[in-house]
């Protein structure tokens, strides 16, 4: 186990996957890190921008505590829950 800075935030990994701590008290487990890669690329500002812009059918808007990262062939995909109903959101972002 190691640990490191990511984008200033504290990072702890393993084998397996990595959490993420951001100043939000969001917490992000990478499983795929080229997903990771891309979503480094993004200015700290965008994240956040588009980790609040994620759409919930029970709720609408959705505020996530968790989430997910995957590569996909567009982009990265973020994969969470909804905070306050639980149901599972999924928010696409296409990169060039």
């Amino acid at each position: 186990m190691f640990n490191f800075i990511y984008d200033g935030y504290w990072k702890g990994t393993n084998a397996k996957d990595t959490t993420l701590f951001d100043k939000g008290a969001r917490m992000m487990t990478i499983i795929d890190f080229q997903a990771a890669k891309k979503w480094a690329k993004l200015p700290y500002e965008m994240q956040r921008k588009l980790l609040h812009n994620v759409f919930c059918v029970n709720c609408g808007l959705a505020t996530i505590k968790e989430y997910t990262l995957k590569d996909d062939t567009y982009g990265i995909v973020v994969e969470a829950s909804c905070e306050k109903c639980g149901s599972n959101v999924a928010r696409a972002i296409e990169m060039q």
